[in-house]
């Protein structure tokens, strides 16, 4: 499991099965999950439980595709079964 604390935005590539929680200090209006991946989709918490790959009450992320959470949120949680590259980053 990896851990980030970053103000705004952060630029990373899951490993398969594991865990990536970031966490954003800036205040922001939303948060955009971006999928750079063209084969992994992203499974995705916000401010809630730790995600498991097509688990319950997890938010999905198909590939080579952007969520946008239009609550304010300081935690994101992540998974993917494969190896995808993401951007997690604040909306104002």
């Amino acid at each position: 499991m990896a851990s980030y604390t970053v103000s705004r935005s952060k630029h990373a590539t899951l490993g398969a099965g594991v865990v990536d929680t970031v966490n954003l200090t800036a205040h922001e209006q939303g948060v955009e999950v971006i999928n750079h991946d063209a084969s992994s989709v992203i499974y995705v918490t916000f401010d809630g439980p730790v995600p498991t790959v097509a688990g319950d009450n997890t938010l999905y992320v198909p590939v080579s595709e952007v969520y946008y959470h239009r609550v304010p949120t300081r935690r994101v949680r992540l998974i993917s079964a494969g190896t995808p590259a993401y951007s997690v980053q604040g909306v104002p």
